[in-house]
């Protein structure tokens, strides 16, 4: 598999607002400023879990929003498909293909997933705060997110090449003309779905029609000779 290796790595952090409880294993002890896994509060407040939000895919080492002046080479008809966020990944490729199947599994998830709930049963809500190790945030620029294991500091990568402005650019151009057929496609599916039941209603209702005209016809016939009778 195409790994991150930070993806093998157990992530603690810093929040910069005041919490009430850590995560500490799961004993969720009061805040001692120590670094962890997740954090609950603050307790005047709207209730927060922060946790690390890991990213969904293995080969993804570094994205990045772009400026503008990096679209100047997009054609205005496609600027509402082309999407302004950089992607440095392991092999060059996308990341399509390369879903963490073992996300679930990871520490950090674990300790996101029970801030979450500890939040809730806490305050009865719980507003989830992620911190990315693939993006740059306030945690990685002020130095407040550490690998575990050796207390390192998670940095932004030294020159990040993305992935889609290779070959000119043109990654991201065919990036988008891909999202466009996505949605056309998709469209398509759901006009050709929609017109096969009109057709299918349509059929229902002629035969409806034929039916209780059919049953009208006969009831008015009976009502005719009995009021001929009456």
């Amino acid at each position: 598999m195409i790994l991150n290796p930070l993806l093998n790595e157990v992530f603690v952090f810093r929040p910069f607002e005041k919490v009430d409880l850590r995560y500490a294993e799961g004993k969720w002890i009061p805040d001692d400023g120590e670094p962890d896994l997740a954090f609950i509060g603050p307790s005047y407040g709207p209730p927060y879990a922060f946790y690390i939000n890991l990213p969904d895919h293995t080969n993804i080492l570094w994205s990045w929003m772009s400026s503008e002046e990096s679209k100047k080479w997009v054609e205005k008809e496609l600027d509402r498909y082309v999407s302004p966020w950089h992607y440095y990944t392991i092999d060059n490729e996308p990341w399509d293909d390369y879903h963490w199947d073992k996300r679930n599994k990871h520490p950090n998830e674990i300790a996101g997933r029970a801030a979450m709930d500890k939040c809730c049963n806490i305050h009865h809500c719980a507003n989830g705060r992620g911190i990315t190790i693939d993006s740059e945030n306030d945690n990685i620029r002020q130095g407040k997110l550490w690998i575990r294991r050796t207390m390192e500091r998670v940095i932004v990568p030294k020159n990040p090449i993305c992935f889609l402005c290779l070959y000119d650019g043109q990654g991201h151009i065919l990036n988008a003309l891909r999202y466009k057929r996505s949605q056309f496609e998709s469209d398509l599916e759901l006009a050709q779905k929609c017109y096969d039941k009109a057709l299918s209603d349509e059929l229902d209702y002629e035969g409806n029609i034929e039916f209780y005209t059919k049953e009208l016809a006969e009831l008015n016939q009976i009502i005719k000779e009995k009021e001929i009778e009456k």
